[in-house]
């Protein structure tokens, strides 16, 4: 019995984070089912996944050991976008507040004795713009209702890019009435963009 009881409590912490990953697994398959999605078994200790037709929700796990983190990211299908832009809630705050708004661009770093150049979010440019402020003043695209529901779903940002739109969510969120506010809210943004393509070029 001395033996035996060590051994119960070094099990305990193990226990308890098996007993974690069932109660996660189980409330994302939930939601896959009010999503109308499909949930991705990709085994037990891997991230979750929930796969739509135009919609992706998978956690990831940033890090290891102690350090580690998850964050939830929702991922939405938007082909007629071509460029790489991140818009901060505030940008339509007091629209457009263009200290808010960057795209993926190069700038400069000094390292030791050369300079290199480094990928980084910079300002807009005045073709960038036009497009946000074409894209964003579309009756179906109110800027407005998308700030509320920016400042309601508690997101920080909005990541453009090639091909899509993505919001990341601190930690893994498992709120599917969330989930399916923020897919709307990308896929009213996506249609805008798709409205204003012929806009598009590469920058």
């Amino acid at each position: 019995m001395d033996k035996i009881f060590p051994l119960f409590i070094v099990l305990i912490p193990f226990v308890l984070y098996f007993f974690v990953i069932l109660k996660r697994k189980y409330k994302f398959k939930k939601v896959a089912l009010l999503l109308g999605a499909k949930y991705i078994n990709e085994g037990f200790f891997k991230n979750e996944r929930i796969e739509g037709d135009d919609f992706v929700v998978s956690t990831v796990k940033v890090g290891g050991g102690r350090s580690s983190s998850f964050f939830t990211r929702i991922s939405l299908k938007c082909l007629d976008i071509k460029d790489n832009l991140l818009l901060k809630t505030s940008f339509f705050e007091k629209f457009p507040d263009w200290k808010y708004a960057k795209t993926l661009g190069k700038s400069e770093e000094r390292v030791f004795i050369t300079t290199v150049l480094l990928d980084r979010y910079i300002e807009v440019n005045d073709e960038q713009k036009k497009l946000l402020v074409e894209v964003f003043s579309k009756s179906e695209c109110n800027k407005e209702n998308i700030f509320r529901e920016l400042k309601a779903n508690k997101i920080d940002q909005v990541i453009i890019s090639p091909g899509g739109l993505e919001i990341r969510f601190r930690g893994v969120m498992q709120n599917g009435e969330r989930m399916r506010r923020t897919i709307e809210l990308l896929r009213t943004i996506c249609n805008s963009f798709v409205s204003c393509a012929s806009l598009f070029k590469e920058f």
